[in-house]
């Protein structure tokens, strides 16, 4: 263990135990851009395992209430690093492609990030797997299981960490807190997840007392003062494996294309016309209320609380700041995001001219 100031610019902490995985994570350590510590659970000594850590915690419990535990506790040294990462130990890494990973995240200036997933990986959101036409996309939603954070926004998710023991409902609400083009899933750098979901720390969570993570997730959002869930994952854009720039565009058919993705063909062409007319035309009715116009028809009516629910989420976090838009907006704020990063002079293709582009090329 090192007490002295690292120069690298990114840390690796992680919630282990005797049969953490985190070992491929510190292979040729010494070649690396990021140093690496531990958030110790067990009783045995972490041995072979904490060689080389930055620092080690000991600390019994679930996996969130440990790492806040230790984070807040070396606070001093967690901020001297841009970013950290925070990956579940049945993770299974090749550590230059962590190193890439922390590149891209910063090269794009992402407040939250993570990596893809193996296609052979166990995982809960389809949209985390590995997307072989893309470098790095554009999301509205990055999972608790491997979160890279800036250090400019750890506080806010110290914040929602200090009020969870299962993590459900983190993502969630970090999610929510982060603008359009901030978020990104880094695909050029995937991990395996090599675990079935559950296990060892939702046993800790039972033992602290939490034996519904529903139940805990539900009343983190309300506490929040979100009374539904957060809006359907999607890739929203993102950078080709040639390093193009895509986004989804403004037009009617870019828009049907990501809607039929996220809620299924049921949306037909009249109805989300319908839909997204009558949405533009009573946004401000709709944010103050969302089951007004009864006199529209049944279709339309879901189809246009629809567009609502997925694309245009209203309230406050508690007084933090708050990022909602509009579907059609997604390019500006994809293109704002890369400009912000130091990134111009790229031309931004509509999802629709890409895809026709290149066939293979789909959400």
């Amino acid at each position: 263990m090192s007490s002295v100031s690292s120069q690298r610019k990114h840390l690796v902490v992680v919630r282990s135990g005797p049969s953490s995985l985190h070992g491929s994570i510190i292979e040729r350590l010494s070649e690396q851009n990021y140093d690496f510590a531990l958030s110790w659970f067990s009783d045995q000594e972490p041995g072979p395992l904490a060689a080389g850590a930055r620092f080690v915690h000991r600390v019994k419990g679930p996996k969130w209430p440990g790492l806040y535990a230790t984070l807040t506790e070396y606070r001093d040294v967690v901020d001297e690093y841009d970013y950290v990462w925070l990956p579940d130990d049945d993770l299974q890494c090749v550590p230059e492609s962590v190193s890439e990973m922390f590149e891209t995240t910063a090269a794009l200036g992402a407040w939250l990030a993570q990596p893809a997933l193996t296609p052979d990986s166990y995982f809960s959101h389809a949209f985390t797997l590995q997307h072989p036409g893309f470098q790095a996309r554009f999301t509205n939603f990055v999972e608790v299981m491997a979160p890279v954070i800036a250090r400019d926004f750890l506080p806010q998710m110290l914040r929602l960490m200090s009020e969870s023991v299962t993590g459900w409902g983190i993502d969630d609400l970090a999610s929510r807190l982060v603008p359009i083009g901030k978020m990104v899933v880094v695909d050029s750098t995937p991990v395996f997840h090599t675990r079935p979901l559950g296990g060892a720390n939702y046993d800790a969570a039972r033992a602290s007392g939490v034996s519904n993570p529903h139940v805990e997730m539900q009343e983190l959002l309300t506490r929040h003062r979100y009374v539904k869930p957060a809006p359907a994952s999607v890739t929203l854009g993102g950078i080709t494996s040639a390093g193009d720039v895509v986004s989804f565009g403004a037009s009617e058919a870019d828009l049907l294309y990501l809607l039929r993705t996220v809620v299924g063909d049921f949306l037909t062409t009249t109805g989300y016309q319908t839909a997204v007319t009558d949405f533009a035309s009573t946004e401000e009715e709709i944010m103050r209320d969302p089951d007004v116009s009864a006199n529209l028809s049944s279709r339309a009516q879901n189809n246009r609380r629809m567009v609502h629910y997925i694309y245009s989420v209203d309230g406050l976090a508690n007084g933090n700041i708050h990022f909602p838009f509009a579907l059609w907006e997604i390019p500006d704020l994809i293109a704002a995001a890369l400009t912000d990063a130091g990134i111009t002079g790229t031309k931004l293709h509509t999802w629709i001219e890409e895809r026709d582009r290149k066939p293979a090329l789909q959400l």
